[in-house]
């Protein structure tokens, strides 16, 4: 005898099942005496309910009649219409392809069976199966025709759509399905009048006839622009027709144009109630979620269609177009990549695969979807796209000639303008190019100009300029939070740390529940080191969004930095992840955080159950190898990677992957066999060809480092990357002066970039050419003398050579500009202190009261006291740099060094113990010792 792990509990629900279906049969006597034994009764009664459109009703009688006759291909053909009209087209699918089977009529069946098809978005299979079929009766035929030319369209096959259109009309010149279609043809062809007088002849001679009507609407709101008259038409042809799916979808549109969700939304709850569950009807929840800018609920929907649809190229696009959006390109890449081949004359899926390659630095592919005659076509934002791809191509010419094509097709195009404005930025012609973003900016309604205005204002330092655009972009944008958060950030770059909070707090009060605002509060917060108080920010938050999982991730991001206890921490990123399951970031950032706890065991754990959460998630795929790396699972890091490869076949990077493994193992030569490979997918991949300079410089081959270097720079003429490379790699080969030229060209390319400037400035030099070096820097100081980075590294350069004057003089003008750089203030009081100066101890105790506990501040200071004889005090803050920091044995040395001169030989003879211990590891052994003589 077997025991159920249940217990009594499944024979209770046994039980309870027999008793219902024992009551079922004393009642009814028998199944088939509840619906009625005769089969031509029910075949009656379904047909009656069917005239009265109770269809629910006629499909019951249907089944039971088929239970007793499933060879009755009466029965399955009116079974299959009843299941048309309530709107289940599997269901009415399958039954109309077992009429056909047993034998009705194909001129009936077959025209009813290919439109369950389409709104399946089956346009593939019905072209497939049908596109050369014969019915034996012209109208049949012709309503067959009409319908095949309904799938090619689907397919954004319009030329040969049309063929099938006029081979339908020589058929019956007057079909009115044929006539509407083209109808649909003429106003595709910009031929607006003729198709509205074509379709006038048509709904005078069939005035219900629901298709005439809805093209009507699609022509009066794609063609003539006229939102009132398209909807009136909609709503006639759901009037005559009230499961007419493709108006009420029309009705949809026209709201979704008009930016009006909430209507929309309503209409396609009409939709919904008709049809929920069929792919056309999802398709339109997608695009309002898409709408509404719910990418995660648009994304949820689009995955089931593409299980569904798998080669729909309108499914393909809008699922690129949210990857696109979200940011994540390698999963774009592939959807629009299909929708493209799918549909080549699609210039939206054309154009952001263009984009996608563009951002993903393949700009040789973006180069290869331009079409020969893009100057011709009459989609300017293709041609803005082709113009931005030559422009990173570095095809100046090509690039401002489509740039200035586009902008002239529409001249009150913004964004067109804006393009060409960037254009000439990127060209050389900086102040021209400014002058055009504030030209535009001040005209234009949308923001795209002062949004690039404002962030190449900030690229060159100019950040009162900045802040003025700032204030036009708030005009426009009076109730949008975005403007306020860009300008907290800008002020913060300017050292205005009190003006940030200020507004940040305003803008909360208004935009209570915009988290970003609440984010960027908590920054500064974190920065000022009031973690209690950014802690207790997030907390109120989340008392009124429990579940928003950026604060919830953030919150426990807090408890780390607040030296929670690994638990707690993991705790709360699962809180996020119960908050939203199908959302990668809150999994990822519990991964990544065990990681850095080493703990590996649990990150993989946590990569595993994300890698089922989501198989196909290229991050999480990724992450997962990030973890079988460090778990030193170098082979299983190669499989994941090799996934992503898998899925990714165009795509160089998977490759580039698979060589950090091997570069992980030391295993160069096989890191340097995928780069190459990675660079045979994608000849221009920067991040191969930077990953393969420093693979070639770890197997000693120079020459060949420096031929890819070099390579890039004839890819690159105008972008400094290919020179820094070989600057870098010169520098790595401890041939400095070999790094100056590179460098100076690189700097030229980019003058305000600080880390080319340091990197000038430092071959110079380390290949002792010291005067020229002066030189230089003198020169960038006077040309950008709000380059407080540049200032900020000659300073430190200054104290390393113990120039502490004219290391005072520069971070006085860093702290003159940003009076709340705790580095700043730090170093300025390192330099006065060095020269015995009283005022360096109010600098360090500001510093201090910005950045408590901040190990470098309290060295400083405790050097200032041991300066000042203040043994007691010094000592007691050295010791807890020491605690702060105990792997930094320079500070371990200061400690000694204050320890010996203070007469305490007992607590210095320890500390000096531990440094000798570490022997040439310490490269100041020597003074180590020394002071050990000293004891």
């Amino acid at each position: 005898m077997t025991v159920s792990r249940f217990g009594g509990f499944v024979s209770l629900v046994f039980q309870t099942r027999r008793s219902v279906w024992l009551a079922v049969w004393l009642v009814c006597g028998s199944l088939i005496a509840c619906s009625g034994s005769d089969p031509a009764e029910l075949m009656s009664s379904a047909k009656a309910y069917a005239e009265k459109r109770d269809h629910a009703a006629a499909v019951i009688q249907l089944k039971n009649l088929i239970q007793q006759q499933p060879d009755s291909a009466e029965a399955r053909w009116l079974l299959a219409q009843s299941l048309q009209a309530t709107g289940d087209a599997v269901g009415a699918e399958s039954e109309y392809r077992k009429a056909l089977s047993l034998g009705y009529s194909p001129d009936l069946v077959v025209p009813r069976l290919v439109e369950t098809m389409l709104v399946q978005l089956q346009h593939q299979k019905v072209v497939d199966q049908f596109a050369r079929q014969k019915l034996s009766t012209p109208k049949a035929q012709t309503d067959l025709l009409v319908l095949v030319a309904e799938a090619h369209l689907g397919l954004n096959r319009g030329e040969r759509a049309q063929e099938v259109v006029d081979a339908a009309l020589q058929l019956q010149p007057e079909h009115a399905g044929a006539k509407v279609f083209k109808a649909r043809f003429l106003a595709g062809a910009r031929k607006y009048d003729e198709a509205d007088a074509l379709l006038a002849s048509v709904l005078k001679q069939y005035p219900d006839d629901a298709d005439a009507w809805k093209l009507k609407g699609d022509l009066y709101h794609y063609g003539l622009k006229r939102s009132d008259e398209a909807l009136e038409a909609y709503r006639k042809a759901v009037e005559v027709k009230p499961r007419a799916r493709d108006a009420l979808v029309g009705i949809v549109r026209v709201h979704l144009s008009l930016g009006r969700v909430k209507e929309a939304s309503e209409a396609l709850g009409q939709l919904q109630k008709l049809d929920p569950g069929l792919p056309f009807t999802q398709f339109m929840e997608a695009q309002v979620a898409f709408a509404a800018n719910d990418l995660p609920k648009t994304r949820e929907i689009l995955q089931k269609l593409l299980i569904k649809s798998p080669d729909n190229p309108q499914v393909q696009e809008l699922a690129g177009v949210v990857e696109f959006k979200s940011g994540a390109l390698l999963q774009a890449e592939p959807l629009l990549r299909k929708a493209v081949k799918a549909s080549p004359n699609s210039t939206v899926a054309r154009r952001l695969l263009m984009l996608t390659y563009m951002q993903l630095g393949q700009v040789d592919k973006a180069i290869d979807l331009v079409p020969e005659d893009v100057i011709d076509s009459s989609d300017s934002d293709l041609i803005a796209a082709a113009g931005q791809a030559y422009l990173l191509q570095g095809s100046q010419d090509k690039a401002d000639a489509l740039l200035r094509k586009a902008a002239g097709m529409t001249p009150n195009d913004p964004a067109k303008q804006t393009a060409l404005a960037v254009s000439r930025l990127q060209g050389g012609e900086t102040e021209q190019g400014i002058q055009d973003l504030r030209r535009i900016a001040a005209t234009d309604t949308g923001v795209m100009a002062d949004m690039a205005l404002i962030n190449t204002l900030v690229q060159k330092g100019d950040l009162a300029g900045a802040l003025k655009a700032l204030d036009q972009l708030q005009g426009k944008r009076k109730d949008d939070p975005m403007p306020v958060l860009l300008r907290s950030r800008v002020l913060m770059l300017k050292g205005d740390a009190a003006g940030s909070r200020q507004v940040l707090q305003a803008a909360i009060a208004q935009h209570p529940k915009f988290f970003p605002l609440v984010k960027a509060l908590v920054a500064q917060d974190v920065l000022e080191k009031k973690l209690a108080e950014a802690e207790s920010k997030v907390a109120a938050f989340l008392a009124t969004e429990p579940k928003h999982s950026a604060a919830l991730m953030a919150f426990a991001e807090l408890k780390a930095v607040r030296g929670a206890a690994p638990s707690e921490v993991v705790a709360q990123l699962q809180k996020a992840i119960d908050a939203s399951p199908d959302v990668m970031e809150p999994r990822l950032a519990l991964v990544s955080y065990q990681l850095r706890q080493k703990d590996v065991r649990g990150a993989l754990s946590t990569a595993q159950a994300a890698l089922a959460a989501a198989p196909d998630n290229v991050r999480v795929i990724e992450a997962l190898a990030a973890v079988q790396v460090a778990a030193g699972e170098h082979n299983q890091a190669l499989s994941s990677y090799g996934k992503i490869a898998a899925k990714a076949p165009e795509s160089g990077m998977p490759h580039v992957q698979i060589a950090s493994v091997h570069a992980a193992a030391k295993n160069w030569p096989a890191a340097r066999d995928s780069l190459n490979k990675a660079l045979e997918v994608e000849p221009q991949l920067l991040a191969a060809q930077t990953a393969l300079v420093n693979v070639n410089i770890q197997l000693k081959r120079i020459p060949e480092a420096l031929a890819v270097a070099r390579q890039v720079q004839s890819q690159r003429p105008k972008q400094p990357v290919g020179f820094v490379l070989e600057g870098d790699l010169q520098v790595q080969a401890g041939q400095p002066a070999q790094a100056v030229a590179p460098y100076r060209t690189a700097s030229g390319l980019q003058p305000e970039l600080t880390t080319l400037a340091v990197k000038l400035d430092a071959a110079l030099r380390a290949s002792g050419q010291v005067e020229e070096a002066d030189k230089v820097s003198a020169q960038r100081m006077r040309e950008h003398p709000k380059d407080w980075g540049f200032l900020t590294y000659m300073g430190e350069r200054a104290l390393a050579e113990n120039r502490y004057p004219l290391a005072e003089k520069l971070y006085a003008a860093v702290v003159a500009a940003q009076p709340n750089n705790v580095m700043a203030l730090n170093n300025l009081a390192w330099a006065q202190g060095k020269q015995g100066k009283s005022e360096a101890l109010l600098l360090v105790q500001k510093a201090d009261k910005l950045a408590p506990k901040n190990p470098m501040v309290l060295d400083t200071w405790a050097m200032l006291l041991a300066e000042g004889k203040q043994w007691a005090k010094a000592l007691e803050l050295q010791k807890q740099v020491v605690q702060l920091q105990p792997s930094q044995p320079e500070l371990k040395l200061a400690l000694a060094r204050y320890q010996l001169a203070s007469g305490d030989k007992n607590g210095a003879r320890e500390t000096l113990s531990v440094l000798r211990k570490l022997g040439s590891e310490f490269k100041g052994q020597a003074e180590v010792e020394g002071l050990w003589k000293q004891l």
